[in-house]
């Protein structure tokens, strides 16, 4: 049962909802459910001006503990979907941070190499942020710290096209893995 799963991230959903005055507006929007825990497929619809394009971020967040002076945290099968996209992490606490990718082809069959894109931190933070082709990655996010922890913000960033009609709707798996086969899951 997904209740008695160790909670390692926690979710923030964050729309933005195109407030320039001198662009269309966002009229309405819902987000269900109202309290998403871990498992759920949370989904944002409204209505916009017909066309317009709506940015939609999901954050989540995971201090994860700094063991001889590196950190590393680990999640598989992330889908990104079609689209205009971008994948954002930001570590504070870090001397540097690298984040290691690679894309899952059939099934489970993944690219033969990693690509890891690195950054120094400044004043202890670092961020990496890159658009991502469509598809389902292995993603391993790590570096040093002096610190005993770093905590983590992934943030993933899609856009909503409103249809003819003005509405649009957008569902995200919270949860992708089956909470039966956490091999999905690393660093937890």
């Amino acid at each position: 049962m997904i209740k008695n799963i160790p909670i390692f991230f926690a979710l923030i959903l964050i729309l933005f909802l195109n407030l320039n005055t001198a662009d269309a507006a966002v009229v309405d929007f819902s987000v269900t459910p109202e309290n998403p825990v871990r498992g759920d497929v949370i989904t944002v619809s409204g209505t916009a001006e017909p066309g317009e394009e709506v940015r939609v971020d999901i954050t989540f967040e995971k201090v994860v503990e700094v063991k001889d002076g590196e950190y590393v945290f680990s999640v598989s099968k992330i889908k990104i979907p079609d689209g205009k996209n971008r994948f954002t992490v930001t570590a504070y606490g870090c001397i540097d941070l690298d984040v290691s990718a690679r894309r899952l082809i059939i099934g489970s069959l993944d690219l033969p190499a990693w690509i890891t894109l690195s950054r120094d931190a400044s004043n202890g933070v670092a961020t990496i942020s890159q658009s991502v082709p469509a598809g389902t990655y292995d993603v391993i996010i790590h570096g040093r710290s002096d610190g005993s922890s770093v905590r983590l913000e992934i943030t993933a960033t899609g856009y909503i096209t409103a249809d003819e009609s003005g509405r649009f709707s957008y569902s995200y798996d919270t949860f992708p893995c089956q909470p039966e086969n956490l091999s999905c899951l690393q660093g937890v």
